[in-house]
């Protein structure tokens, strides 16, 4: 119990640090614009594309790779080994 009040409390006080240094406006601002936060310099809007690009071709396959990996054709028809015919020889 002591310890979930402590998680709980440190969370908090994260988001209220976080919404002081105004970092959600700031996050939102690098994403759209391409402005770098605390500083003067502006990504180009090409290599912000890119960069979003990279990131959703990350995250699209972090998610889809574990149901390709489940239903994929070679892992559903892997050969089995046949049964041993002659016990003795």
């Amino acid at each position: 119990m002591k310890q979930s009040i402590a998680i709980i409390l440190n969370i908090t006080s994260a988001i209220i640090i976080a919404d002081a240094l105004g970092i959600g406006y700031k996050l939102m601002i690098f994403l759209f614009i391409g402005a770098v936060p605390f500083t003067d310099v502006v990504i180009p809007s090409s290599q912000m594309f890119a960069l979003m690009l990279i990131l959703l071709i990350i995250v699209i396959t972090r998610v889809s790779y574990p149901f390709v990996k489940k239903y994929s054709l070679r892992y559903l028809t892997q050969a089995k080994l046949p049964a041993k015919r002659l016990s003795r020889v």
